[in-house]
């Protein structure tokens, strides 16, 4: 006695199901890249908040980060302003 062979609608539900695979193995890379990023961009951010830290700050940096986000400069600094090209 012979197996039966499975029917269309089998083999058709087995592609499905090979593209939904191919689908998600692509998302899995996507968000595997992603998550490499993001850990990239937390790392930057931790080594800027460490250096603000009370027992490590950096004094020079904190000012700096002052006056660029205050647009504040001092009145004994010379300021050049620069034409955009």
């Amino acid at each position: 006695m012979r197996a039966a062979r499975p029917s269309r609608a089998v083999w058709s539900k087995i592609g499905a199901l090979e593209r939904l695979l191919a689908d998600l193995d692509q998302q899995v890379t996507r968000l595997a890249d992603e998550l490499a990023a993001l850990k990239a961009e937390r790392a930057v951010l931790e080594r800027r908040v460490s250096l603000l830290r009370a027992e490590s700050i950096d004094a020079d940096m904190l000012d700096e980060r002052a006056r660029a986000l205050l647009n504040y400069s001092d009145p004994r600094e010379l300021t050049l302003p620069l034409s955009r090209p």
